[in-house]
């Protein structure tokens, strides 16, 4: 499928169910929507299987929108600095104010972007993973 229409293969099956694999494969332009895993226990993020029982490599969570302890919720506990927040795989400040955007590591003006255009007190310094730098 592509755009919505069938291209190549055997015609296209509105009805066809989709698969975790990242494609639109019943053509209606929404790649993995409601798409079933092997292991029931294990959800569908950018096309793979992930977490669940048969998590390869548990590890403790980060947020960063992935099920990085494997238990098949995402993010959840991920800790965050300055008293920020996970939202959608980034920390933020976002509780329906919009902060100026300091260098800290957190989405603070809540556009969804950590950091982005934010200035260092001594001249010279950039702004690099929440910390500013020489």
């Amino acid at each position: 499928c592509v755009n919505g229409a069938c291209v190549g293969g055997n015609g296209c099956d509105p009805n066809a169910p989709e698969v975790c694999d990242g494609l639109d494969n019943n053509c209606n332009n929404v790649a993995d929507e409601n798409a079933q895993c092997p292991d029931a226990t294990q959800m569908c993020v950018n096309g793979a299987c992930v977490g669940g029982n048969n998590c390869p490599n548990p590890s403790p969570e980060v947020c960063d929108g992935l099920d990085n302890d494997c238990d098949g919720v995402v993010d959840e506990s991920a800790p965050c600095p300055n008293n920020s927040v996970c939202v959608n795989g980034i920390c933020s400040n976002c509780n329906g104010a919009n902060l100026p955007e300091i260098c800290d590591g957190v989405d603070n003006n809540c556009n969804g972007i950590v950091d982005e255009n934010a200035s260092c007190p001594n001249p010279g310094q950039m702004c690099v993973n929440g910390g500013c730098v020489p």
